[in-house]
């Protein structure tokens, strides 16, 4: 019997490939009814684009979850400035803000190092600040931080909405979301998280996100105790 968690993934995981299927479904039916023409062709061609690189963005997501949960992702540990791929998530995630009107409020400690996979640490907080940026109403800011407390690195997301006050707007906002509107990608964020050590955490308010990865001084320490323990015994 699946629990409720297999459920809520379940249902994101039909949203996010059906949403962008639908759309391309649809485009393509107006094309070939001759319910486009003039400039508007160029405009169908572009929406159809975007919702097909959508759509295999989806589908990559979905495989890493798959493997991540049979245990057939491998990761390639070595130390790495976490700041470096936090950079390159933030750049992808820049059109899809603009888009939006959300801006994405950076301060990160470039200094911050951890022992794992750099694109993969990359990929957790592009799964993050994409989330964020979806889930953020025009004119908000995602405010993302990184920072080091108590042997861990610690990335911080926080939606900072921007609403008319009103809890009933809030309230429809969220239930117009899918699940906890979270999405595949922090799902898999979740998954790699776990696969460096760390965690992926959502605050009680539902608006702040919080992965944490051990330094690499802390892994250090604790090889190095593994060894001593071995010796002694």
């Amino acid at each position: 019997m699946r629990d409720g968690n297999d459920e809520d993934l379940l249902t994101t995981m039909s949203h996010e490939l059906r949403t962008p299927l639908n759309a391309i479904l649809g485009w393509v039916q107006l094309l070939r009814a001759g319910g486009v023409c003039g400039p508007e062709i160029e405009r169908a061609l572009e929406i159809i684009e975007r919702n097909a690189r959508t759509e295999a963005k989806a589908v990559d997501e979905a495989i890493d979850l798959a493997r991540i949960a049979s245990g057939q992702l491998a990761i390639t540990r070595r130390e790495t400035r976490w700041a470096e791929g936090l950079r390159a998530a933030v750049a992808a995630s820049e059109g899809a803000a603009r888009a939006r009107g959300v801006a994405i409020d950076v301060d990160a400690d470039p200094e911050i190092r951890v022992m794992g996979d750099s694109a993969r640490l990359a990929q957790i907080a592009r799964g993050m600040i994409a989330c964020a940026v979806r889930r953020t109403a025009p004119g908000g800011t995602v405010r993302v931080r990184l920072a080091a407390r108590a042997g861990e690195a610690m990335l911080t997301v926080r939606e900072d909405r921007v609403l008319d006050g009103d809890a009933r707007t809030h309230a429809a906002q969220r239930s117009a979301l899918v699940g906890d509107g979270r999405g595949l990608g922090v799902a898999v964020a979740r998954g790699l998280a776990r696969l460096h050590g760390g965690t992926l955490e959502e605050d009680d308010c539902g608006l702040t996100l919080t992965a944490r990865v051990p330094l690499v001084e802390a892994v250090r320490a604790s090889e190095g105790d593994g060894a001593q323990a071995l010796r002694a015994g």
